[in-house]
């Protein structure tokens, strides 16, 4: 039982990863084919914002992760 509870908290790991990168994908996608044509200072400080709120989510389910696997 308790293998199988390791296991579903993994796969839910991994879902919530998977998930956040699809969020965050498409953001440097359009970044990186349309951001020579962005005129706009607002769109460009919302894409940032974005990242960087993104980045922030990654990082803490990297350490909400590893702490999961030490203490499993």
């Amino acid at each position: 039982m308790d293998t199988y509870k390791r296991d579903n908290i993994i796969y839910l790991i991994l879902l919530i990863f998977i998930i956040t990168i699809m969020f965050i994908l498409p953001i440097y996608i359009y970044e990186f084919f349309y951001k020579k044509d962005i005129k706009n200072i607002y769109i460009i400080s919302i894409i940032d914002f974005i990242k960087i709120i993104s980045q922030i989510i990654v990082l803490i389910i990297i350490i909400m992760s590893l702490f999961i696997f030490i203490f499993i």
